[in-house]
């Protein structure tokens, strides 16, 4: 069996979906901001070395989860391509439920596997949250608190590079049934926009937003979820209580997600040279009265 180690983190067949005409797609890397925007093929975007791999204890590679994600993204490619010939057309898609199923999977993972998302994860105080709830467990469980010495191997395996890769890696495995839950009720929209005002790629390209601090949380009615995955079109699962359509998109609602989506990811993509050098050229990324948008699922 090939074990690719070149992981894409934005699989090929959505990046593919932003190309110029040259074959090719623009993008920026704020990490890498001297080098400007640059085109690439989408082969070489949005990818790191062993992403999805865990090393294990023999010094081998499970490489399963990146078999997995593929899986996934040979199931959800025809969904996407069938979305675009309808929506391009005027026409509302309508989803078999294994094609429903199968977009909302697509799009927790996509929001879940992205750098961009577990950096944020483990390198922040939520982290050293999860793992110390799983301390006070240990320690109710076996009714003795760790000695001193327990305490220091545990900070130095939190610290440790190799542990936080297996961590995050055996999370990805899991299926994150919180948020499949959340979204399965939620109403499917297809948002199309005009293309003077096309969406852009990010790296981390799904944006939850919400009216108020209140609404946050996915299970709410009024949190919504979306993500573009073509210039002109956006999936957005919104309000449980309303019908599948074809929402038109004002430039004001792009724009909004684009800002948003360019805030939370290192990486910025477009089929457009010039609409991308737009986005970055905006001096202050402005926030929607009223509305919240988050990284957290």
């Amino acid at each position: 069996m090939n074990n690719p180690k070149r992981h894409h983190y934005v699989p090929e067949m959505l990046s593919q979906r932003f190309l110029n005409p040259d074959g090719k797609v623009w993008y920026f890397d704020k990490r890498r901001p001297a080098l400007g925007i640059r085109d690439s093929l989408p082969a070489n975007l949005m990818l790191e070395g062993y992403l999805y791999s865990e090393k294990l204890d023999d010094g081998t590679k499970d490489h399963s989860l990146e078999f997995q994600f593929s899986v996934l993204e040979s199931e959800a490619s025809p969904v996407l391509d069938k979305i675009e010939e309808y929506v391009l057309r005027n026409l509302i898609p309508v989803l078999t439920s294994s094609e429903r199923e199968t977009l909302i999977e697509f799009v927790c993972a996509q929001w879940r596997r992205v750098p961009d998302f577990n950096n944020q994860v483990f390198e922040s105080d939520r982290y050293k949250r999860i793992v110390d709830d799983a301390v006070k467990k240990y320690e109710q469980q076996m009714q003795r608190a760790l000695s001193e010495a327990e305490r220091q191997t545990i900070d130095n395996m939190r610290k440790d590079k190799n542990v936080k890769d297996r961590s995050r890696v055996r999370a990805l495995r899991r299926v994150a049934t919180q948020v499949i839950s959340a979204l399965s009720p939620k109403t499917l929209q297809f948002v199309v926009t005009c293309a003077d005002s096309p969406f852009v790629l990010g790296s981390s390209p799904v944006l939850k937003t919400s009216p108020s601090e209140e609404s946050a949380n996915l299970h709410h009615p009024l949190a919504e979820v979306q993500l573009a995955f073509h210039p002109r079109i956006a999936l957005r699962f919104t309000n449980p209580n309303g019908a599948t359509s074809l929402v038109r998109a004002p430039a004001t609602d792009v724009a909004f997600y684009n800002e948003h989506v360019a805030r939370k990811s290192s990486v910025l993509a477009s089929h457009s040279k010039q609409k991308l050098a737009d986005l970055l050229s905006v001096a202050s990324l402005s926030t929607r009265q009223g509305t919240n948008a988050s990284q957290a699922p």
